[in-house]
């Protein structure tokens, strides 16, 4: 099983309140590291907080952007508004 599908499991897309700091904690140390293992997972770990919806959060989801250099913008809109927009 792949570290980001790990995510998905024990946190699901849209976690739940309570997971807010473990999910940043595997946020930074990820960012932190020298070479990231895979762009997957810092995007599973970006699309879960953006899910959670704290704007304390832009700029440490902004770093992992940068990090990866991809814009995780474009992702998370795909995954979220797109979605929301098929609902209506």
């Amino acid at each position: 099983m792949e570290r980001y599908e790990e995510l998905l499991k024990r946190y699901g897309l849209v976690p739940r309140i309570e997971f807010v700091h473990n999910i940043r904690k595997l946020l930074i140390e990820e960012i932190d590291k020298k070479s990231p293992e895979g762009n997957e997972y810092l995007k599973t770990l970006c699309i879960q907080l953006f899910a959670l919806g704290y704007v304390e959060d832009s700029l440490l989801i902004w770093k992992a952007k940068e990090k990866i250099g991809i814009h995780i913008f474009i992702l998370i809109f795909n995954c979220y508004v797109v979605r929301d927009m098929r609902k209506h």
